[in-house]
């Protein structure tokens, strides 16, 4: 059953306590953030929601960022509704665009804060600094409507900012830090649930703490065209993959599994007693790490995914190269991971390519 917006925003912070597994939101979230009505219009037409049924409990990152994309499209509505009045588009693509011309990470930091505050967006942007690093703050000035859906808006921003400065810097940075609104409930998931190992409550808004060390990385290593255009499937690579790739960069363990499942296919008991380790020792090390053995195969698989679609190769070679039984297949698991078809993942990244 789909849930009235004032009882969506409700149930982001009542509901169950466990949150969505790796890579998904729930449902509950789209419809706080995009109201109810409109989520239910949206997965329907893109198949996520057959007529005549209840709302699936869950839905993956990636497709909701298509359903995000498919509200500014349909609106012409930047804010997808959480600001008084519409965000013309293209706003937020001419900010990024600005970051891109400054020289490093930690000056770009700097120029979205200050142009944040020229912008009609609702959206406060601060930069603070310690010795973790700098601290960029995103944080709704927005007084009308749900409070909840204007913290969906705050993270949705923050994601698309993320995802430029990997996009501009070539590079996959990754937060120290990642402090979320206490006005949404861990049970429906967080976009930005997979930016870091680190994931604290806050009041209100949300606080991306990135690296000291990063704060010198170049931009412009690859140029800023437009925000949910030319580079949607970069985005949605990097939307898909963060979940899986949160984990101690420095463990050992990690890097001797990942080298193992990119070698061939194995399960957690041949990979522990390839590594001369117990499955229960190596389980332990991997959440120690904060993984699993399961999010490092997904991982892998996603990256194999991603590689194959670059290809020209034929889709039902695709489909055996990954194991999967027809074509048929291969469309499901492009939309869990892509929110797309193959064959529009390949067109959409022809586009970006000759652009």
């Amino acid at each position: 059953m789909w849930l009235e917006p004032a009882r969506a925003g409700r149930a982001l912070s009542e509901g169950a306590t466990n949150a969505p597994p790796p890579g998904l939101l729930s449902t509950a979230y789209a419809q706080t953030y995009l109201g109810a009505p409109l989520t239910r219009r949206l997965m329907r037409e893109a198949g996520l929601w057959p007529d005549g049924t209840l709302a699936p409990p869950t839905i993956s990152k990636v497709a909701f960022w298509h359903l995000c994309v498919a509200a500014m499209e349909l609106t012409g509505d930047e804010s997808n509704g959480c600001a008084a009045r519409p965000v013309a588009r293209w706003t937020w693509a001419t900010v990024f665009s600005a970051v891109n011309q400054m020289d490093t990470l930690g000056e770009g930091l700097r120029k979205l804060a200050e142009l944040s505050a020229i912008i009609p967006a609702e959206i406060e942007i601060s930069l603070t600094h310690s010795a973790a690093g700098a601290h960029l703050n995103f944080r709704s000035t927005g007084t009308g409507g749900d409070a909840a859906r204007r913290e969906c808006y705050v993270e949705s921003i923050a994601l698309a900012f993320h995802c430029v400065l990997l996009w501009v810097t070539g590079e996959p940075l990754r937060p120290v830090q990642v402090r979320l609104s206490e006005r949404l409930a861990d049970a429906h998931g967080s976009l930005l649930s997979g930016l870091s190992r680190r994931r604290t409550r806050q009041k209100d808004g949300v606080t991306v703490v990135y690296p000291r060390a990063d704060l010198e990385k170049p931009l412009g290593v690859r140029k800023y065209r437009a925000w949910c255009s030319h580079e949607t499937s970069t985005f949605l690579q990097f939307v898909a993959l963060l979940d899986y790739e949160v984990h101690d960069r420095e463990c050992p363990t990690v890097e001797q599994v990942q080298q193992l499942i990119a070698g061939q296919p194995i399960s957690q008991s041949d990979a522990a007693r390839s590594l001369g380790l117990s499955t229960a020792t190596l389980r332990r090390r991997l959440a120690d790490a904060g993984t699993s053995f399961r999010d490092i195969s997904k991982a892998a698989k996603l990256r194999q995914l991603l590689r194959l679609l670059a290809s020209d190769d034929n889709l039902d070679d695709v489909a055996a190269e990954l194991g999967l039984s027809d074509r048929r297949s291969l469309w499901r698991a492009c939309h869990a991971w892509l929110g797309v078809s193959p064959s529009i993942y390949r067109a959409n990244r022809r586009t970006e390519i000759a652009a």
